[in-house]
C-alpha cells in the first residue's frame, strides 16, 4: 500500500509541475499528522515493565492527493492515506493498528493564510495485528466512515499547518464489539 501512495504522490507531483507557476488551481498534496485519542484497542508489556497502548485513534497518518481551489473563497481536497499506530522496541514481537483512509474535504477561505473546512472521511481495512511474542492479537474490524473538522494555516504557498478533529468508530468483526475512534491531531502539509 505504501507503493500505491508513493507512486500515487509523485504521478500528482508529475502532473501538476508541468502547469504554469503562478496561481495554479490544482496541487498535488502530501501530508503528515500526528493523532491521538480514541480507546485502547491493545496493551503491549515490555519485558522492563514499561508498556505502551495501541489506540484507535492513533498515531501517525501519511497521505497524497489531490488539492483544487475551485474560487478564491473554496478548495476542495482529496487523498488517500495510511494511518497507523503501533508498540516499539521490542525485538521479540510487534502490534500495529493500520488503516487506509480515503479522504473528501471542502474549504472556506477566511484569508490568504487561513482556510477552515471538513468532510468524509472513509475508512477501509482496519487490523489490528500483532507478530512474534504477540502473534495471538489479531483482528479485523468493518470498514467505517467518520466526520472531519480542521483548519489550515498556510505559512507559504507550499506549506500549511493543519489542526483537526475527527470523528468515527470501528466495529470487530471477531466480536461486534465497538470501539471510538475519535481523534485530534497536528498536520503539516505540503503542496507541490
Amino acid at each position: 500500500m505504501k507503493q500505491v501512495i508513493l507512486g500515487t504522490a509523485l504521478a500528482l507531483a508529475s502532473v501538476c509541475s508541468q502547469a504554469q507557476d503562478g496561481l495554479r488551481p490544482i496541487h498535488a498534496v502530501l501530508g503528515i499528522g500526528l493523532t491521538g485519542g480514541g480507546e485502547t484497542l491493545a496493551n503491549v508489556t515490555y519485558t522492563n515493565g514499561d508498556d505502551q497502548d495501541i489506540r484507535s485513534g492513533g498515531l501517525v497518518h501519511y497521505y497524497a492527493g489531490v488539492d483544487v481551489r475551485a474560487t478564491p473563497f473554496l478548495s476542495f481536497q482529496g487523498t488517500v492515506g495510511y494511518h497507523v499506530d503501533s508498540s516499539a522496541g521490542a525485538s521479540n514481537g510487534s502490534v500495529r493498528f493500520t488503516r487506509i483512509p480515503i479522504e473528501a474535504l471542502g474549504y472556506f477561505h477566511v484569508s490568504n493564510n487561513l482556510r477552515i473546512g471538513g468532510g468524509v472521511r472513509l475508512v477501509n481495512s482496519p487490523k489490528l495485528k500483532g507478530r512474534g511474542v504477540a502473534s495471538n492479537v489479531n483482528d479485523s474490524f468493518d470498514n467505517t466512515t467518520g466526520v472531519v473538522v480542521e483548519g489550515e494555516y498556510f505559512f507559504t504557498r507550499w506549506f500549511g499547518l493543519k489542526l483537526r478533529a475527527v470523528s468515527e468508530s470501528y466495529r470487530s468483526k471477531n466480536t461486534g464489539i465497538k470501539a471510538n475512534g475519535d481523534h485530534a491531531g497536528v498536520y503539516a502539509a505540503f503542496y507541490l
